[in-house]
């Protein structure tokens, strides 16, 4: 993981500094409210700048919607459309039965915190610079991990993901929320899955991706993205670059590339590309996969509480302070018929051969079976 993403180090530092300003220009007889008479204030303003930091920084939590919420469980209303129809001849009866109609999507935010602890002594004893100097990177390195679970409950959370003992420690954070993938993985059918059955990438497979997208949505093609991990980019890049074309060379050169059938490829540094496919007790064994999100990146929509606190407490008996983040959050997913999910993707592997029917995967409502062919 990431040590110190160095946007959340210098936006910490300008907070820090702000905060600072505001309580010296109090004490000066300046401003329009008392911070030193309401310290807890400023504390939660801090907390939830940090907090906001941490989202405005982020690869997928940038780019995805965002909402504040004040309520820890509720619903998000939106219109539907009931099968709005046009006739072609004059029809004067009432009460067709078609028009419009509000539903509801409910979230419930999970509670999450995260904490660190600093001694004294390494503070005031150590050779690296001065005490202020080493708080601000360890908050910065302190965040950026912060945000590093963030991203990766996002993408990869799943409740049905056990916690205890002899479990992965991940599995505390992910398991309390279903993030993106689990979610078009359940919502099935109304998300588009395609199975690449362990083929690499290429040009046919995200081509695919836009072509199983529902008739309906077509149109807005042109505002969706690839979320893709940096194997993905990478191979792309390479692609690019054999290619005798100006596009190519620039990508040889620089590492920029232009987008994809028309489409971006958003890079995300947490996403996995270590998923097992295959048989481990075949003489093939199994090989490493990942998966490419197609998705209108205002379709997931983040949820976080008001409600972000940074609480510090100095244990005389230890002479350290421990700090620890709370903070409250939910993922849904507003149109899951708008989605397209690509899994079993090998990276190096040969790459994936368009319009075969083998490439898809039947599955019933709810579940991704083994991949069959389908009929």
């Amino acid at each position: 993981m990431r040590k110190m993403n160095p946007a959340i180090l210098e936006g910490y530092k300008k907070i820090r500094f702000e905060s600072e300003q505001r309580m010296v220009a109090k004490s000066c007889g300046g401003g329009d409210f008392n911070y030193l008479q309401h310290p807890n204030l400023e504390k939660r303003r801090v907390a939830s700048e940090l907090i906001n930091l941490v989202r405005d920084t982020s690869m997928i939590l940038s780019k995805i919607s965002r909402q504040d919420k004040t309520e820890c469980s509720g619903k998000i209303p939106r219109i539907d459309s009931c099968q709005v129809t046009s006739g072609g001849e004059c029809n004067t009866a009432c009460g067709t039965g078609f028009g419009f109609d509000t539903s509801f999507i409910p979230y419930d935010m999970v509670k999450r915190s995260a904490e660190f602890e600093v001694p004294r002594d390494f503070l005031y004893c150590n050779e690296l610079g001065e005490p202020g100097e080493i708080m601000e990177e360890i908050m910065a390195m302190f965040l950026t991990r912060i945000q590093n679970e963030m991203e990766l409950a996002v993408i990869y959370g799943d409740q049905n993901l056990v916690s205890g003992p002899n479990q992965p420690a991940n599995n505390r954070f992910l398991g309390l929320n279903d993030g993106i993938l689990k979610l078009a993985s359940v919502m099935a059918p109304e998300a588009q899955i395609i199975d690449a059955m362990g083929a690499g990438p290429s040009p046919d497979l995200f081509q695919a991706a836009k072509t199983a997208l529902p008739a309906r949505y077509r149109g807005e093609r042109s505002e969706y993205v690839f979320f893709v991990g940096p194997e993905i980019k990478d191979w792309y890049t390479r692609f690019l670059a054999v290619s005798p074309t100006e596009a190519g060379q620039n990508s040889l050169k620089t590492g920029e590339m232009p987008r994809i059938w028309g489409n971006d490829l958003c890079e995300v540094p947490m996403w996995r590309e270590d998923f097992e496919f295959g048989d481990p007790t075949s003489a093939a064994g199994t090989i490493d996969t990942t998966h490419i999100l197609f998705i209108k990146p205002s379709n997931p929509l983040y949820l976080s509480g008001r409600r972000a606190e940074m609480m510090n407490e100095y244990k005389i008996e230890c002479d350290l302070t421990l700090y620890k983040q709370y903070w409250e959050d939910d993922l849904i997913l507003q149109y899951p018929e708008e989605v397209v999910l690509i899994k079993n993707v090998a990276p190096c592997g040969v790459p994936w051969e368009g319009c075969a029917t083998t490439n898809y995967t039947c599955f019933p409502t709810g579940s991704i079976p083994d991949p069959v062919q389908c009929d």
